[in-house]
């Protein structure tokens, strides 16, 4: 398989402001860049390796064809699971935090040896991104009340196949014809001629939070949801809103990719839907007036209810001059802009307010 990027899941396609940049930290070579369109990503090819890191990285899906994961978790033997690179799985850099959640609730427990990856080319970084995922996977699945469990292990000599100093190569041997290296200077680049606004305009969950939604179905918890500290879990968030400061501009419900929030007919009220959040960021990033940020704790249960719930009502009205709903903070029926307007025209006038 080749690496492809589907632009119009990528929140810096979908958002000015949006500031997730999870590809290219987590990339070993540097190979992914904002060097494209209006700063969009890119990603020079003849620099990419194929370990999939970005693609089990991306919060919304937009990175594919590393690694065919729904297949290869469709093709895992029952019973418990011990996954490293040469054992189970080509390159762990593909598997996600939650299709490691969603295997351990399917396999009871899985192993997870990085000994490979210690002998890997690009050793640091891809060990402390995939460590990262293992402890937050088994945080979410105390949280949730679940038995299941990922953890490390450490092999024995010799029971990890040797991974060859040459990456491409060792996969594209795994992967026949899948890997092979591109023409210097070929890339992924955003065509904006291309770009089907449909699809920036749709709000849906990942195919891998629908995977994670199923087996929680299939093998729920049995025991008593609590809250997980928000710092280690890394793909679904709980929020705050300051009901003071939203403007009720409804930027971060029109921008989330995934539709975790949502607002009441009347915009009177925003809600939020934990299971459908996958934690990117983007509500945050352009919420100019800094009302909604991350709670501290993430709320498991409402994760597992599934069901939005309400971050704060709002007093709104419609404005008595363009009649424009608008963020209501007591005095006269106008929203900011024509409050603006109109007291500009005073001040031109030389009428100010309280003159008789």
């Amino acid at each position: 398989m080749s690496l492809t990027l589907a632009y119009e899941q990528c929140v810096r396609t979908r958002a000015v402001a949006a500031s997730c940049q999870a590809c290219l930290d987590v990339c070993p070579h540097g190979a992914i860049t904002l060097g494209g369109p209006k700063h969009s990503v890119q990603v020079e090819l003849d620099r990419c390796t194929g370990c999939g890191l970005c693609q089990g990285e991306c919060p919304t899906n937009a990175f594919s064809g590393a690694m065919d994961v729904p297949a290869w978790m469709a093709a895992l033997p029952k019973g418990e699971l011990t996954l490293g690179c040469g054992r189970g799985v080509d390159c762990l850099g593909a598997v996600s935090t939650e299709d490691l959640v969603t295997l351990a609730l399917h396999h009871g427990v899985v192993r997870v040896d990085m000994t490979g990856c210690a002998r890997c080319k690009t050793t640091t970084r891809p060990r402390g991104a995939y460590a990262t995922r293992v402890a937050s996977a088994q945080a979410f699945l105390f949280g949730i009340g679940s038995s299941a469990a990922v953890h490390t292990v450490v092999s024995a000599p010799g029971a990890v196949q040797p991974v060859a100093q040459d990456r491409r190569g060792f996969l594209s041997r795994l992967v026949p014809g899948g890997l092979s290296k591109p023409s210097p200077g070929a890339r992924l680049t955003l065509d904006l001629q291309a770009l089907n606004p449909q699809l920036l305009r749709t709000q849906a969950p990942t195919h891998r939070r629908e995977r994670l939604k199923a087996a929680l179905k299939q093998v729920p918890p049995t025991g008593r949801a609590g809250p997980v500290e928000a710092v280690e879990v890394s793909f679904t968030s709980s929020k705050l809103l300051n009901t003071t400061t939203c403007t009720v501009c409804n930027l971060c419900v029109t921008t989330c990719p995934t539709g975790a929030i949502t607002s009441s007919r009347l915009k009177d009220e925003l809600r939020f839907d934990a299971a459908a959040c996958v934690k990117c960021g983007t509500c945050h990033d352009v919420c100019e007036s800094f009302a909604l940020t991350l709670a501290p704790r993430v709320d498991t249960a409402q994760f597992l209810g599934g069901v939005p719930g309400p971050l704060g009502r709002l007093a709104v009205k419609n404005c008595g001059e363009c009649g424009m709903l608008f963020r209501y903070n007591g005095g006269d029926v106008l929203c900011p802009r024509c409050a603006d307007q109109d007291l500009e025209a005073q001040e031109l006038s030389g009428v100010t307010r309280g003159d008789s």
